[in-house]
């Protein structure tokens, strides 16, 4: 169907252009092109991974948008340690930090040894929770 295949390609043409306002840290720009692409029935985890980030950068206001972007993406990928990240990120801007620790641990057993690790066991040990 050459009208699916046009959306698709659209839908990969937003995705491309809201990592690149992402990047620039043109938040607002992101969630418009990010939005569109993920819209598309195929988009994948890291498409809402992307745009739950742009959401959480963006401010207060948006943080509800970004967990529901971070969930999006564990439910199409629930492996995918991006979106375990940024969730914990997530509920630490938020204050809940019982949250925050399930999502860190969560993240540690996926990833023990990466830069990310490293600073999630930091903090772990500055709030007394590490193990």
């Amino acid at each position: 169907n050459a009208l699916a295949a046009e959306m698709a390609e659209r839908a990969a043409h937003a995705y491309e252009m809201g990592q690149f306002f992402l990047i620039e840290k043109q938040y607002a720009d992101a969630i418009q092109y990010l939005r569109l692409a993920a819209r598309d029935a195929s988009a994948t985890a890291d498409v809402h991974n992307d745009l739950g980030v742009a959401y959480l950068q963006n401010g207060e206001e948006t943080f509800g948008l970004a967990e529901t972007e971070f969930k999006t993406a564990l439910n199409k990928n629930p492996n995918h340690a991006s979106a375990v990240f940024n969730l914990s990120i997530l509920y630490e801007r938020e204050g809940l930090s019982g949250e925050a620790e399930t999502w860190w641990r969560k993240y540690l057993q996926m990833d023990p040894d990466s830069g990310w690790a490293q600073e999630i066991k930091r903090k772990m040990e500055k709030e007394g929770t590490a193990q």
